[in-house]
């Protein structure tokens, strides 16, 4: 069951990094907003014919 493991260590992360803050939601959301303005920012384009299984993610510049 590999995706009950990925979701048991977000919320293992999520835990480390709440402790982290002493569960203070000003601090936590600090952290994130310039934890978020860090990353690289992507923008993908959605190709396909309208059909939701039949989709592709399109990396653009």
């Amino acid at each position: 069951m590999k995706e009950i493991e990925t979701i048991n260590e977000i919320r293992k992360v999520r835990k480390e990094i709440s402790q982290k803050f002493n569960y203070d939601p000003k601090c936590l959301i600090q952290f994130y907003k310039e934890t978020q303005k860090k990353r690289i920012p992507v923008s993908y384009k959605l190709k396909g014919n309208g059909q939701s299984e039949n989709f592709e993610f399109t990396k653009t510049k």
